[in-house]
């Protein structure tokens, strides 16, 4: 939990992307640290101020559960078009190239929770799944499908294994560098590239080397 210490922001509810940075490391720490609600805002307290501060005060105040707070700040900061902006932006995205499927998967929970999607559990793996890019999708071709987050558990250490089990094989394959050597005409004139006056073919040859892993093979080529 340290890291998430310290990338907390601090932070006024003004910038609206700084905002959801804040209130999603919060939702991490409570979940780490299970902090009951009381505990949560004497933790957030410092990394507040302007209005944020006094909806937080406000809060502690009326003694009012996270929950209510957290929709509060949300209502209060961000307006219904932006709201549908950050859903389309951080909720209904599609997994991008090169992004691990586990992260993908906290990164769409982690956005439902933030923006408090009213979608039940197996609704936000539909949209998991259905945000995976095809190569993605091709990994979990003989996997029962996903219904429930401890499915996408299962599997993300599906992906892990099948990561773990090509990289080697990558690793494994040397580099394998091909060099052309053409040598200078031996014979003839040079306007006949390689053709003898009286019409028959000048032998000529091209050295071929491949060096594969770091080992080099040469081969001569007739031309």
């Amino acid at each position: 939990m340290s890291h998430l210490l310290k990338e907390l922001p601090v932070v006024d509810g003004t910038d609206v992307n700084l905002l959801c940075v804040f209130l999603l490391k919060v939702i991490k720490i409570r979940q780490v640290g299970q902090m009951n609600d009381s505990a949560i805002y004497e933790f957030m307290y410092p990394y507040c101020r302007g209005q944020l501060l006094a909806l937080v005060t406000q809060a502690i105040n009326n003694r009012e559960t996270f929950e209510v707070f957290h929709a509060g700040s949300l209502g209060h900061f961000i307006s219904s078009r932006g709201m549908s902006q950050l859903r389309i932006a951080r909720y209904e995205r599609v997994q991008s190239v090169g992004e691990h499927f586990s992260n993908y998967v906290r990164a769409i929970q982690y956005a439902a929770f933030m923006l408090r999607i009213s979608e039940s559990e197996p609704q936000i793996v539909e949209r998991v799944v259905d945000g995976l890019t095809p190569t993605q999708r091709a990994r979990f071709f003989f996997q029962p499908p996903a219904s429930s987050f401890r499915e996408l558990e299962r599997l993300a250490i599906v992906d892990r294994n099948i990561a773990y089990a090509v990289r080697p094989r990558a690793e494994r394959a040397p580099e394998v560098t091909i060099t052309v050597i053409e040598p200078p005409m031996e014979r003839g004139e040079p306007e006949f590239r390689g053709i003898k006056s009286t019409g028959a073919y000048l032998e000529q040859k091209l050295l071929v080397a491949f060096t594969v892993g770091g080992r080099e093979r040469m081969w001569s080529l007739c031309v």
